[in-house]
């Protein structure tokens, strides 16, 4: 019988064993001898590795989403925890938006494309520019919209916040990121 060796089986031997009071059992956990597991039906390598499932992205974005949009949150989706090219928030911005098929207008390093005015309704796979006030263009960073909640609040998508040059995510709420940052938001265009 052969099995896929992505197939990880797990086999524990449980032995209860009773001390001298009957109300108290101990678990005992003991790995299977060399007998043990030539019995049994599978082949157990000594080093079993997991493998996860890959999770079905696509069943969780919503699909009344503008095209370009979708495949960003799914380039999101995909690189979470993860370095994505050289660790900077615009590296993220700018690859996301490339696997999307958009490109930025003009070549503009800081436009993402179409820029959403702060009357119209941010949506997941937007991305988000600030620029401290009074700092441009140092103390820039770049976000990408990853889901949308209730009353400007947004969890946001980015790399190098903190030191960290990978991934993450963080709830905000927009206008209070206004009151100190100069926010341009855009809808990604091809």
């Amino acid at each position: 019988m052969t099995y896929s060796r992505t197939l990880v089986v797990f086999t524990l031997f449980f032995s209860l064993k009773s001390s001298s009071s009957k109300s108290s059992e101990i678990l005992k956990l003991k790995a299977p001898s060399k007998q043990d597991r030539s019995s049994l039906p599978i082949k157990l390598n000594t080093t079993p590795q997991l493998r996860l499932a890959p999770r079905k992205i696509e069943e969780n974005i919503d699909q009344r989403l503008p095209i370009r949009n979708r495949k960003i949150v799914k380039f999101v989706s995909r690189n979470l925890g993860k370095k994505v090219g050289n660790g900077n928030c615009w590296d993220f911005g700018q690859l996301a938006l490339i696997a999307a098929g958009g490109k930025r207008p003009n070549g503009l390093p800081y436009v993402w494309g179409k820029e959403i005015t702060h009357d119209k309704k941010v949506i997941s796979g937007d991305i988000i520019q600030t620029f401290k006030k009074g700092q441009e263009p140092e103390g820039m960073h770049t976000a990408i919209i990853y889901a949308v909640h209730e009353a400007m609040e947004v969890t946001i998508a980015e790399q190098n916040f903190n030191g960290q040059h990978f991934v993450t995510t963080r709830r905000i709420n927009l206008r209070k990121l206004m009151i100190d940052n100069d926010i341009y938001i855009y809808r990604p265009r091809g």
